[in-house]
């Protein structure tokens, strides 16, 4: 589905940006990124190493910090948001592309 792929692109495009700093990206983008992560984990339980990928995404952010961000209504919607859609992919499909992101970013 191009919805996964579209998703998967954005994770890419996004993670090296937020990397490097403390909390460098907004709420409404850590909700989506973590709610993208956090689908892949639970579609299939084996790849739990997605839940590891959201470390790095975080930086040196104080757990104060994100414990803040993930209250935030803006960081609900945008999890929610992308948690509904995302709801709506088959889950053969989406344990493939999420079993395709994780080996290409090893």
């Amino acid at each position: 589905m191009k919805v996964l792929r579209v998703l998967c692109l954005c994770l890419a495009i996004v993670v090296p940006q937020i990397a490097l700093a403390e909390l460098p990206f907004s709420n409404k983008t850590f909700g989506q990124v973590e709610g993208i992560l956090d689908f892949c984990s639970q579609v299939n339980p084996q790849l739990a190493k997605y839940n590891e990928k959201s470390r790095p995404l975080v930086g040196k952010a104080p757990q104060k910090d994100l414990a803040d961000a993930r209250k935030s209504d803006e960081y609900k919607d945008d999890y929610d948001a992308i948690s509904a859609e995302l709801a709506k992919v088959p889950k053969e499909r989406a344990v493939d592309t999420c079993t395709g992101f994780l080996e290409g970013h090893k």
